[in-house]
């Protein structure tokens, strides 16, 4: 037999293995495959270990056809915290805990490394832009005390000081959407359980996963185009969400929309066009098109 020909035996012994890791979604099995058998001609993408890695946070995703019941059917909620804050909390949280979890995952060093990076970098960049943030709001009033401040003839105070950012080696942009990925991972596997979830801070909290009945979406308004309104909203898990508006001081609601993507754009009718006018809108949850939960808070917006 041909060098050649043994050659593309080879590959084609190394794609049929990878497509049967794929369908055990066997991470260590598809990783020694890749670290043995030469198939990177077969996915020029693939010219690097990073690129591998991405390639195999993603496998739950890529073979959802023949991933674990538990996981095909997870209840898809946004457990990713929506403010700064809490997003601190949960990366502190993550980063320390992690390593308790290495062999119950089987995370690989440079998987877990990677975790690490993310996590350091987003603690890194937030506290040291909130100082920098504080120092900012002092440095005005630093500046009017030197030019407008009494007693005349004062010394200077000492001018706010600014943190040095020094993120960690290997930092990259994007952290949200790879951190959101490599959780998607962790998740699939058979040994995840909702406590350990709640321990990493990685699952929505017991408020977002109340009855339905209690849910209510939260609104955010800005004027576009000074004519139409932008609506922006998290739809949860929830098919959509209807929106009504109405004119400020009055009593009777009518449709804007029935919405499934955020954004949302509304124009409402001005009384008369070219004059200023002030709208409020609220949303309310859809499930099967049936109304689900309570009314939104009222937001209002001054459209033209």
């Amino acid at each position: 037999m041909s060098t050649e020909c043994r050659t593309d035996n080879q590959k084609l012994f190394g794609v049929i293995i990878i497509l049967f890791a794929v369908v055990l979604c066997r991470r260590n099995d598809v990783e020694n495959i890749f670290e043995n058998v030469d198939l990177l001609d077969l996915a020029g993408s693939f010219n690097n270990r990073r690129n591998k890695s991405t390639f195999l946070h993603r496998l739950p995703n890529s073979c959802s056809g023949f991933f674990s019941l538990r996981y095909k059917y997870m209840k898809n909620r946004d457990w990713f915290p929506s403010t700064r804050a809490e997003q601190n909390v949960m990366f502190a949280n993550f980063n320390a805990k992690i390593d308790d979890y290495k062999n119950v995952f089987s995370l690989t060093e440079p998987l877990l490394a990677t975790l690490h990076t993310i996590c350091e970098t987003f603690l890194e960049v937030y506290q040291k832009v909130e100082q920098n943030r504080a120092a900012g709001a002092n440095l005005t009033s630093w500046q009017d005390k030197i030019f407008i401040g009494t007693p005349q003839g004062d010394p200077v105070p000492q001018a706010p000081k600014f943190a040095a950012i020094n993120v960690p080696a290997g930092a990259f942009i994007g952290i949200f959407a790879e951190f959101r990925e490599i959780v998607g991972f962790i998740k699939s596997n058979l040994s995840y359980t909702e406590n350990i979830g709640l321990d990493l801070m990685i699952v929505a909290p017991e408020t977002e996963q109340s009855n339905f009945n209690d849910a209510s979406p939260n609104l955010k308004l800005s004027l576009k185009n000074d004519v139409s309104v932008e609506i922006a909203f998290k739809k949860s898990d929830f098919d959509a969400i209807e929106i009504q508006y109405r004119k400020a001081s009055t009593e009777n609601w009518l449709p804007a929309d029935k919405a499934t993507t955020s954004p949302t754009t509304h124009t409402p009718q001005l009384t008369v066009a070219g004059q200023a006018e002030k709208f409020e809108y609220r949303a309310i949850y859809l499930q099967k098109n049936q109304r689900v939960g309570t009314w939104s808070p009222i937001y209002s917006v001054t459209v033209g």
